[in-house]
């Protein structure tokens, strides 16, 4: 559990609180052409460079929020340049590990139709460059943090296993861990007997892990409570143009709004666990011991969740959205309680 004391991290010299985990973050090179046809010669505008990586962006939220953060994962040595200037300006703490060669690319080519994903694989991973992570994990934890975010994809050849190991060592130091993950790793994670504090999958990420579609409403939220019965103690499950749902052990939460408008939707998803990390943060500045037991908390977490989401659809580029935007944002956000028979 979170300690009670902690103050809230800040600006203005409050050491990092929160720390960021991105095992395979990428150089995202978006391309703009007039038309994508497959096999043709195609005339594009200059290539855009920005760092990404899902935990990378959800600091990058978190910051514009005026929580400070650490981050930590694998850079390779020879274009980490771009992912140092990004740390530095978004005042996130530089806690990743070098390897040699290259961190990833992943090609964007968006045209009148939509955005095309080429995404690369990652670096390999020797086994000491998994142990010099867990040693992070362990006994080199920076004594400030309290919350520890792991998020995104493993590299290739990643044992499967390095989030559940993750979890079990960020617990162990007492930190409330939330965890953005997909397939084997999500599952992996999910069958230990330390389980995380939050997940946030989406409804096609819950339905790979419950092994069967869940379509409507209600079986989403019934698996989404399921879990919370089995251990974790918050799961977050977005439906896209249906919402989001937010769940605890006793009570469940939809909530949804609209953006004004939509520059894309790279990093929303992102932008929401920034959101409910921070709402979870401003309820230990209230010295709650266990927010997500009480259903006004839940209820905050699902109105400034969807906010940072929202406000990251009509931010554009790589910026993240400021307090002021999302607070302006969570006032329009509809939040209700849900209640099912039995």
């Amino acid at each position: 559990m979170i300690p009670t004391t902690a103050q809230s991290g800040t600006r203005q010299g409050t050491p990092p609180r929160v720390l960021t985990i991105t095992v395979n973050p990428a150089i995202d090179e978006t391309i703009r052409v007039e038309k994508l046809v497959p096999g043709e010669v195609h005339r594009a505008s200059p290539a855009h460079l920005t760092a990404g990586g899902k935990g990378i962006n959800v600091s990058a939220c978190l910051s514009g929020w005026g929580t400070r953060t650490l981050a930590a994962g694998f850079l390779g040595r020879n274009n980490q340049a771009i992912f140092e200037d990004h740390l530095r300006r978004t005042e996130t703490g530089d806690l990743f590990i070098r390897l040699p060669g290259d961190t990833r690319t992943n090609i964007k080519v968006v045209d009148g139709e939509g955005t095309t994903d080429i995404n690369l694989p990652g670096p390999s991973l020797e086994a000491e460059d998994v142990r010099r992570l867990e040693r992070l994990a362990g006994e080199e934890l920076p004594p400030e943090i309290v919350m520890v975010i792991i998020s995104g994809s493993l590299p290739w050849l990643c044992p499967a296993d390095l989030y559940k190991n993750l979890v079990r060592l960020f617990k162990n130091r007492g930190c409330f861990v939330i965890l953005d993950a997909d397939g084997q790793a999500l599952r992996e994670a999910l069958s230990s007997e330390t389980l995380p504090d939050c997940i946030k999958p989406n409804n096609k990420e819950l339905s790979r892990w419950a092994g069967r579609e869940l379509s409507t409403t209600e079986e989403i939220a019934e698996a989404a409570l399921d879990l919370c019965r089995r251990g974790v103690l918050l799961a977050t499950v977005s439906m896209g143009a249906r919402g989001v749902l937010f769940a605890g052990k006793d009570h469940i939460f939809h909530a949804a709004g609209e953006a004004d408008c939509v520059f894309g939707t790279v990093g929303a998803g992102d932008a929401m666990v920034a959101g409910i990390a921070a709402a979870l943060l401003e309820q230990w500045d209230l010295e709650n011991p266990r927010p997500w037991e009480s259903p006004v908390a839940l209820q905050r977490m699902a109105r400034l969740g969807t906010a940072f989401a929202l406000a990251k659809l009509g931010s554009g580029g790589g910026e993240a959205p400021g307090r002021s935007v999302i607070e302006e944002t969570a006032e329009k956000v509809a939040v209700k309680e849900l209640f099912f028979p039995g």
